[in-house]
């Protein structure tokens, strides 16, 4: 028996029934072990809850819970153990999880091992599996000032991430204005700082769905060549912010490769499923100090797309994700610097030619801006991929980036 913290006196099965005690739940068990299963969200991961009840009058000792997950779920870990369940009094372990991107519908799944009482040998038992949806929602823009935004955000939960970026800030705000707003999410005009001492950035966003609202606040703290990055993502409900939020960040990681970056143990556990290089044009652009398309805040489309708030066709409501609706104006949009076209030599228009390779061990890159500032030369080597390269920029850059393979360089 159980007492409550009122003092009363619950029978197991009074424990197990009663709602209250354990949330919506998936219940299941033997005649030795009954378990409850469930879910909770927890900002931008998820918290797996399985709580055991001693159905006989003796302890059981050694019981191993194993949780099985599908590969979107990344775990901390898998397993964890019960030394000893008493008879009739409950017991609740939580395992946590992180979506390693927006997954649709997943279940969790558990098994026992444990010594019988009875019987002095191990037993096997299985859990029966909890369901649950991570969804991206389905939105739009909507105009609002940062007056309005501030008071919708106080009536909103929110959830945050701390990432630490081996890229210059000033590079990046245009990258994550244009990635959000091409999905269907108004940017408000945002307040950018620069100073000796760096760059101080503040943007945010906002959408909504049918019945639903959602808001992000990036923050950002550049200074030689890094940033840190704040991004906070607010919604109504847990079930919505965490959809929400990884619908953001799958966004953005496309665009920047920064889920690698988010200071979180389970993501620097699982570091090689997000491992990959920023793109190649957003590298070129840290080292050449080439400006890349700037958003317009308040447009509901990528660059130069006026479709939606911004003018041109009517902006439809997208799934973070898909693709806006709206007419692009002046034939869509432009091409990321050192793109688009080809110049003399084969070398892409306003970008870097190159010449070596990985059979030679050795490439040059030259840029060759007309009436542009003169620029100095470096020898940079590649700590993965070995190459030497020798790089043109007009000044000595903070971080260096192979322009091959994405990782860190050093200048010779």
């Amino acid at each position: 028996m159980v007492r409550d913290e009122k003092g009363g006196i619950k029978t197991v099965e009074d424990y197990i029934a009663d709602p209250t005690d354990f949330g919506d739940l998936t219940s299941g068990g033997s005649e030795l072990i009954k378990t409850k299963s469930t879910i909770r969200f927890e900002g931008a991961n998820v918290i797996y809850m399985l709580m055991l009840v001693n159905t006989v009058k003796r302890p059981i000792y050694d019981i191993l819970i194993s949780v099985r997950h599908p590969q979107s779920l990344l775990p901390m870990t898998t397993q964890t153990k019960i030394p000893r369940l008493l008879p009739g009094k409950p017991e609740v372990v939580k395992l946590e999880f992180r979506p390693a991107h927006v997954c649709g519908e997943v279940s969790l799944s558990s098994q026992l091992q444990f010594l019988n009482p009875k019987t002095d040998h191990m037993r096997e038992e299985e859990v029966l599996p909890v369901s649950f949806s991570i969804e991206a929602p389905i939105v739009y823009p909507r105009p609002i000032d940062t007056s309005e935004w501030m008071e919708v955000a106080k009536g909103l939960i929110n959830t945050a991430e701390r990432i630490a970026l081996p890229l210059p800030a000033d590079r990046i705000v245009d990258v994550i204005g244009n990635t959000l707003k091409g999905v269907n999410i108004f940017m408000l005009e945002p307040s950018i700082a620069r100073s000796s001492m760096g760059l101080r950035g503040k943007v945010r966003f906002y959408c909504e769905s049918v019945a639903e609202k959602f808001a992000t606040y990036i923050e950002l703290m550049g200074e030689g060549g890094k940033t840190k990055m704040i991004l906070r993502s607010f919604a109504q409900d847990k079930a919505l912010l965490i959809g929400y939020h990884h619908a953001v960040l799958d966004e953005l990681d496309e665009a920047l490769a920064i889920k690698q970056f988010i200071v979180d143990p389970i993501v620097k556990k699982h570091i090689d499923v997000f491992k990959r290089a920023p793109p190649k044009e957003l590298i070129q652009a840290a080292y050449d100090g080439s400006a890349l398309p700037s958003p317009v805040a308040g447009s509901g489309g990528r660059v130069a797309q006026t479709g939606g708030m911004g003018g041109g066709g009517p902006t439809t409501s997208a799934p973070i994700g898909g693709e806006a609706g709206g007419a692009p104006a002046g034939g869509g949009a432009p091409a990321a610097a050192g793109g688009g076209g080809t110049a003399p030599g084969g070398a892409p228009a306003g970008g870097a030619a190159v010449t070596g390779g990985k059979d030679s061990g050795q490439a040059q890159f030259s840029q060759a801006p007309v009436g542009g500032p003169k620029q100095e030369e470096f020898l940079i080597r590649c700590y993965k991929c070995e190459r030497k390269l020798i790089v043109r920029v007009r000044e000595r850059p903070a971080v260096i980036q192979c322009p091959h393979c994405g990782a860190r360089a050093m200048i010779e």
